[in-house]
């Protein structure tokens, strides 16, 4: 899930020691990416957030966010249809941001920052508790398995340059794509058996081979 904490202002990265990133902070998209415009997003992303830290997602209402937010209704509805629309755009500018980093090893396997995805994931569990509660967090698995999968099927014609591939690039990257979902709900639903960097061993020998 997207990180929406307070007070962030600038797009950054966290690199691990393998070179891969998760992004830390994605601005929510919107029609408009002046400064002001910028700032009212993030605060009302930063809000329902908050919010749903301490309750169910469906308890969360409008009117809570406006006001953790400090803006008026009018001003929520000039920039989202309705809360599901704040929390779709960023899961969506995350996955597919994120999306990006599949790429070859020096074995030329496919590779991906699963271990970093697994600990982010860990820090937000409160989110996924509160999406839970209100039956959305599948909804939103699949909203990032959908968009983990179109940004794969792009990332493995750039990776095969133009080369032929035993797998068509749609179907590979929706394999790619469920399987890295597969371990993510398993591995929450088991409450984290293995550690990160083992599930990131598994998954790479699950697509170990695939071109």
């Amino acid at each position: 899930m997207p990180r929406l904490d307070a007070a962030l202002s600038a797009s950054t990265k966290i690199p691990d020691n393998q070179g891969a990133f998760v992004p830390n902070y994605l601005p929510i998209p919107g029609p408009s990416d002046d400064a002001r415009s910028l700032r009212t997003r993030d605060a009302v992303g930063s809000a329902l957030i908050s919010l749903m830290l301490g309750r169910a997602y469906d308890e969360v209402s409008i009117q809570d966010i406006c006001d953790r937010a400090d803006i008026g209704r009018s001003t929520f509805y000039a920039h989202f249809r309705d809360k599901d629309d704040i929390f779709i755009r960023h899961t969506v500018a995350f996955a597919r941001a994120l999306g990006r980093e599949l790429c070859w090893d020096t074995d030329r396997c496919y590779s991906f920052p699963v271990r970093q995805l697994l600990e982010h994931v860990r820090e937000m569990r409160g989110l996924f508790d509160s999406l839970s509660k209100a039956c959305r967090s599948e909804f939103i698995m699949t909203v990032i398995q959908n968009n983990f999968a179109e940004v794969f099927e792009e990332r493995v014609g750039e990776l095969r340059a133009g080369a032929a591939g035993s797998i068509p690039a749609a179907i590979l990257a929706q394999h790619l794509a469920s399987t890295l979902m597969t371990l993510l709900r398993w591995w929450m639903t088991h409450h984290e058996p293995l550690d990160s960097l083992e599930m990131e061993k598994q998954w790479t020998h699950l697509v170990a081979g695939l071109r």
